[in-house]
């Protein structure tokens, strides 16, 4: 049994009968077995950019695993141009990676615009999470108080509010949410709350 986890992925011997049959992925895993699962300065990233549910998993690997957010950018912009601009998952998407590289104000206008197209709790928290770091706190507060408009139940609005106040020294607005935010979990659980 140790034996079997020890062997590398490349165990069988490849003979030119079976290499012909090999699927492309495992092709390019044999060369090098430690090597990355996808070699992305390979990738042709204006072909998968129009295939959308091929982009999005893509994407989410290229941004999450590979941690290369410049060809997530890339991949999200071509995709994004592919979509005529109106799919708020790839606003967002920009969003980040503008929000990862640096470039706040780039990354403030793709959230508003998502949020023009949909309404969704995540693209406030970025949003609120763009004017933290640009050190404008009320701007952040606003944001979440907006969301709150959309979804009044949501835990995750009212602990940013929460800490912001608290990051303003605010202790006790910061504690009245927090109080908010507890007997809104409490009630999700079906906890009697006094």
């Amino acid at each position: 049994m140790e034996q079997a986890i020890r062997t590398p992925r490349t165990a069988r011997p490849v003979t030119s009968a079976s290499g012909r049959f090999v699927r492309l992925g495992t092709a390019s895993m044999l060369t090098n077995p430690d090597g990355p699962f996808i070699n992305l300065s390979r990738l042709n990233l204006a072909k998968y950019g129009k295939r959308p549910n091929l982009s999005k998993t893509l994407f989410e690997y290229i941004f999450h695993l590979e941690n290369d957010v410049k060809n997530a950018l890339e991949l999200a912009a071509l995709a994004t141009e592919h979509a005529q601009f109106k799919d708020w998952w790839w606003k967002v998407q920009l969003g980040k990676c503008y929000y990862r590289l640096g470039l706040h104000r780039e990354a403030e206008k793709q959230f508003r615009s998502a949020l023009a197209h949909q309404e969704f709790v995540d693209t406030y928290l970025y949003l609120a999470k763009v004017y933290q770091r640009l050190d404008q706190p009320i701007t952040a507060l606003n944001v979440f108080k907006q969301g709150l408009d959309h979804f009044p139940a949501e835990v995750t609005l009212l602990t940013g509010i929460a800490r912001i106040h608290e990051e303003m020294n605010n202790m006790i607005s910061a504690t009245e949410y927090y109080r908010k935010r507890e007997v809104r979990t409490a009630l999700s659980f079906g906890v009697n709350v006094i």
